[in-house]
């Protein structure tokens, strides 16, 4: 799903050449694209809220990264978080908000005082930037933050729920014998209240808002996001959600078998 995305391709190359030559520590391109998504939509989910979150973003990335390495003095781990909040001042600083390019002049200012990016660093996103078109990645950054249906964190997010043994993103810390359950996707969560709510979710019966920050509060996703999913529906027609329908009647049958009828009742 990254093919031919300009924000994703903007850092790919160069954060490629430098995860080769870690020596220890390193990430992909598409885990940091990934951390750089996830940054970036929740500042444009939060706006001034997120400012307090982007004044500690070299700390907080910077431990991320060192809580993920087996040595805690590997410059990999600087270099990478240094690369990480680069692509997220560079991202913001395209932009025609003047609250984001505060953030990107925050984040300068947290670079500087960590030593910065190297030249060869900053040359080789300012180049790939270049061929690829300035002025294409400028449109493209400004209307994924101006968009508030657009939410590349879920989408890349919903991609890994619903394709086995794929991964994306920071590795997740292991705990020996533990199986960790996949989460409800937005859908299957909105299948489920649509159950307990049995009206739908027509601004008729429903407050859209609200259901969505107790959606958002419930998964720990982005409210925007859910709030489109909850403007679009459910379409009972389409097999996937078929699929989820099914899975959530197997997870209610122990708890309330007559409530696991219902459940499957809304695809027959």
């Amino acid at each position: 799903m990254l093919d031919g995305q300009p924000l994703f391709k903007a850092f790919q190359t160069p954060v490629r050449a430098f995860e080769a030559e870690a020596k220890g520590f390193r990430l992909s391109p598409e885990e940091v694209f990934w951390q750089l998504i996830v940054v970036l939509d929740n500042i444009k989910e939060h706006q001034e809220e997120a400012l307090q979150d982007v004044r500690r973003l070299w700390n907080d990335i910077y431990v991320d990264y060192r809580d993920l390495s087996n040595d805690e003095n590997d410059e990999s781990v600087r270099v990478f978080a240094a690369l990480t909040v680069f692509a997220v001042q560079v991202c913001l600083a395209c932009t025609d908000e003047p609250l984001y390019r505060t953030m990107a002049l925050d984040l300068a200012s947290q670079l500087a005082a960590e030593g910065g990016l190297s030249q060869k660093m900053e040359a080789a996103v300012a180049n790939n930037i270049a061929r690829i078109g300035t002025e294409r990645f400028k449109i493209a950054i400004q209307a994924y933050m101006e968009s508030d249906d657009e939410w590349l964190s879920e989408e890349i997010e919903e991609v890994l729920e619903n394709t086995p043994n794929m991964s994306l993103g920071l590795p997740e810390a292991k705990e020996e014998n533990t199986a960790k359950a996949p989460q409800l996707t937005n859908r299957q969560l909105m299948i489920l209240f649509d159950l307990f709510l049995n009206k739908g979710f027509s601004t008729d019966y429903c407050n859209q808002k609200a259901l969505a920050t107790l959606l958002s509060r419930v998964s720990g996703r982005s409210e925007g996001s859910i709030r489109q999913k909850i403007r679009d529906g459910v379409d009972y027609e389409i097999e996937d959600v078929h699929n989820d329908v099914n899975l959530l009647a197997q997870l209610l049958e122990p708890i309330d078998a007559s409530l696991a009828q219902k459940m499957k009742n809304l695809i027959e």
